[in-house]
């Protein structure tokens, strides 16, 4: 499966058989980002509206909307298991999907004009390595891999 972005709406795709399986609507602007869960089973998609929604892949349904203050449109995100890593602007950010705290906020990215290489440069943030506390409390946050996606 695969997530596409389209003005005010993200679609899933069934990308074996060429056809569309969901048109998920719900943002109030443009949508500039969307990846896939880990499983398959969820879509995540960023907006101009600043709001990052979660849809259900099976039912096209909005499970939870995140409301996000302070911050430029999302024009990248990176779903893993418990976290979103999403950049605006040239910042990017990872929160916990359990309390929607902010983990981690890496500001001025050099590639600032690339927003899919500054998230790539920042998604492994969702495996903590180390001791610490939760949240920005503790802990050394990895800083590798790529950004999501799925076929």
């Amino acid at each position: 499966m695969g997530v596409e972005t389209s003005g005010h709406v993200g679609k899933v795709w069934r990308i074996t058989r060429c056809r569309i399986l969901h048109t998920l609507i719900g943002h109030t602007a443009s949508v500039f980002a969307g990846d896939l869960s880990d499983t398959g089973s969820e879509a995540v998609t960023g907006s101009a509206d600043k709001t990052i929604r979660i849809w259900n892949c099976h039912n096209g349904q909005c499970n939870r909307t995140i409301q996000l203050s302070k911050v430029d449109p999302i024009v990248a995100v990176s779903y893993s298991s418990d976290y979103i890593a999403y950049a605006h602007g040239s910042t990017v950010s990872v929160i916990h999907l359990t309390n929607n705290d902010s983990i981690f906020e890496h500001s001025e990215h050099k590639d600032s004009e690339n927003p899919e290489k500054v998230l790539g440069d920042t998604t492994a943030v969702c495996e903590k390595r180390g001791g610490g506390g939760g949240g920005n409390s503790g802990g050394v946050w990895g800083c590798g891999g790529g950004n999501g996606g799925g076929d």
